[in-house]
């Protein structure tokens, strides 16, 4: 079960570079060993994905070459298959890339945060949430997608276009909490949030404004949250 969840989150990341990798671990593996490995290039594809590096041809050959050690029999187990693979971003980079990474894809923006709440230890039933499914968990934006006018005063347009799509100032609700609140000033949105299962969003619900100096300082914290989900 563990190793099909890691691989349906290699679609949300939308990453097919893995295939060929991923291959050779079902194929040469013991049983015992996959869920391990599989669980590492989810972790490994997500943080390539947040930062940027190596591109597609460069992560195609890093897995390739990884892909190809475990065919000849060079690698055997997980452990020596995290110690073989190269240029994954550490923990700082992942963090300093989190912090100004736009989510454009609504489906990686609900993966990131359902995963990241079940790190927090929110009691919502987020492990039975189809993350894919916008009809069970529904994606809000703290600060409306388009650009707020006085309901929004600490937000210029340039810092709307900058932090409108960042983790920091994305949430997730449950389908019966939602309530039609996308435009509304913070002041009526908190009282929504105070109300939610969900302990990312439960906690907006203490905050008296949202400001650029709030969503950066929980952008630093959900990047925490990820360094541990995403842990290599």
């Amino acid at each position: 079960f563990e190793t099909f969840k890691s691989i349906k989150a290699l679609n949300y990341i939308s990453h097919t570079q893995p295939r060929p990798l991923i291959l050779a671990i079902l194929n040469h593996f013991e049983k015992a060993e996959v869920p391990k490995a599989i669980k590492l290039i989810e972790a490994w594809s997500f943080r390539f994905s947040i930062t940027k590096r190596l591109g597609g041809e460069g992560m195609e050959r890093e897995y390739s070459n990884l892909a190809k050690k475990i065919t000849l029999g060079e690698i055997k187990k997980a452990a020596k298959l995290k110690k073989e693979m190269k240029n994954v971003p550490n923990d700082e980079d992942f963090k300093e890339g989190l912090r100004l990474y736009q989510i454009k894809k609504s489906l990686l923006a609900r993966y990131m945060l359902v995963e990241i709440e079940k790190i927090k230890g929110g009691k919502a039933k987020t492990e039975y949430i189809p993350n894919e499914n916008p009809e069970a968990v529904n994606l809000e934006h703290i600060l409306p997608k388009s650009f707020p006018t006085k309901n929004w005063p600490a937000f210029n347009e340039e810092d709307h276009a900058k932090y409108s799509a960042v983790p920091g100032n994305l949430t997730i609700m449950l389908s019966d909490e939602n309530e039609n609140i996308a435009q509304n000033k913070f002041s009526d949105k908190k009282k929504v949030y105070a109300a939610s299962q969900i302990k990312i969003t439960n906690e907006l619900g203490k905050l008296s404004d949202w400001t650029p100096a709030q969503l950066k300082k929980r952008q630093d914290e959900l990047a925490d949250l990820a360094i541990k989900r995403w842990a290599i």
